[in-house]
């Protein structure tokens, strides 16, 4: 059964923090963003109404983008907390979840294991395509698919209501321009598998930045905030 339960801070107690509270609403502000965008996701890569599945595909990628452009504003965040004294030692508190979060997520920083994934797989998106319209990409992908029969039909869908409306053919464009140009999927390999397995990645670093910031804000203003 579902529920929430909340519980009241005082935003002088946070002020009296200093840099350190500062720090944990920035986590808090990541956190929310990042929950609706995978909400989103997740939404959109479960089955729906038929009548949205036109949709369904490039609407899932858009929360992907989405994620990649909050993902990589927040990853800094990651390494204030990890300098910061009193973070870190409140991160001893927290689940063996949330501190496992916290470990991947520092390895995304800079000289970590998987700091040459994030690059390719979520900072490339939000530097070329999350909240860009520029025309290059698109010119590259759409010499590339109408030189190919089984790749160059797409189509426009319009409905009685804004909300059924979708450009198919933007959203087969952005795909080659995402899967082909930026993760560098070759032809060769299975296009779902390839994209699933990516978006996946993305949408795991997402909920360990979620787990994280969660326990760690809340275990946070409990012993410093909570009135």
């Amino acid at each position: 059964m579902r529920q929430t339960r909340t519980f009241t801070v005082d935003l002088r107690k946070i002020e009296r923090t200093g840099a350190t509270g500062i720090l944990v609403i920035r986590l808090m502000r990541a956190a929310n963003d990042l929950a609706i965008a995978n909400a989103g996701y997740r939404r959109y890569s479960q089955p729906g109404p038929p009548l949205e599945e036109h949709i369904r595909p490039g609407a899932r990628r858009y929360f992907v983008r989405l994620q990649c452009g909050h993902l990589s504003e927040a990853i800094r965040l990651i390494d204030e907390v990890r300098k910061d004294r009193d973070l870190s030692a409140l991160i001893a508190r927290c689940s063996a979840n949330a501190q496992k979060a916290f470990g991947e997520l520092t390895e995304c920083l800079p000289g970590g294991l998987r700091a040459a994934e994030f690059e390719k797989y979520v900072r490339r998106i939000r530097n070329k395509v999350a909240f860009h319209y520029d025309a290059a990409p698109i010119e590259r992908a759409l010499d590339d698919r109408a030189a190919h029969p089984d790749m160059r039909i797409s189509s426009v869908t319009l409905g009685t209501h804004i909300d059924l409306w979708r450009f198919t053919v933007a959203d087969d464009l952005e795909a080659s321009v995402v899967v082909r140009q930026l993760w560098e999927v070759p032809k060769s390999a299975d296009l779902v598998a390839e994209d699933d397995r990516i978006s996946g990645f993305v949408s795991g670093l997402c909920l360990g930045f979620i787990e994280f910031a969660g326990e760690l804000g809340t275990e946070f203003m409990r012993r410093h905030a909570q009135v």
